[in-house]
């Protein structure tokens, strides 16, 4: 057993450059920086305060920058990611 607590902030449809829906705003225009610091998925407040700091974070993004004929230049997703 690993003894380690969890907490699951989990998107679907949302890139670091782009959105997969981006052309019909299914799930608003924000790509993954612009809602990382937030403690509840839909709500713009309140902010994470970090205060809780996990034993391990898994971060599985960048599949919705490329699922259109037009993709996201390496440069652009470079830049958010290291952002």
């Amino acid at each position: 057993r690993l003894n380690a607590e969890v907490h699951v902030e989990a998107w679907t449809g949302k890139g670091l450059v782009k959105n997969a829906f981006n052309l019909c705003n299914i799930f608003g225009k924000e790509t993954l920086p612009q809602l990382l610091d937030r403690t509840l998925a839909t709500s713009k407040s309140p902010l994470w305060d970090f205060d809780w700091i996990p034993h391990a974070v898994l971060i599985d993004c960048g599949g919705d920058d490329y699922k259109k004929a037009k993709t996201t230049s390496e440069e652009k997703f470079s830049d958010a990611y290291t952002d």
